[in-house]
């Protein structure tokens, strides 16, 4: 004899309590705001990437100004191509 599947939700003896309130709030949270979020959240972890690497970029920095400076014949300009090369960061549009 097969059973009839009647929801969780449609039985008798259901009662909700605050989580599934949360949970049926979370499900039909909105699209904007999972994004703002998430937004958030790579921002973040972008910000701390580049904290994290910081010291590493000022050391290049330092190489590429006493490597000019021994280097008394060559062009600003030239340093300052090969510095936007390896250090400087590409912008994403």
């Amino acid at each position: 004899m097969m059973e009839k599947t009647i929801a969780l939700t449609q039985r008798e003896s259901y009662t909700h309590n605050r989580l599934t309130e949360f949970l049926w709030w979370l499900s039909t949270a909105e699209k904007k705001l999972y994004n703002t979020l998430s937004h958030q959240n790579d921002k973040e972890a972008i910000t701390a990437f580049f904290e994290l690497t910081k010291e590493d970029r000022t050391e290049k920095i330092k190489s590429f100004s006493n490597q000019w400076k021994e280097e008394k014949n060559q062009p600003f300009n030239g340093l300052w191509e090969r510095m936007k090369k390896e250090v400087l960061t590409r912008q994403e549009h």
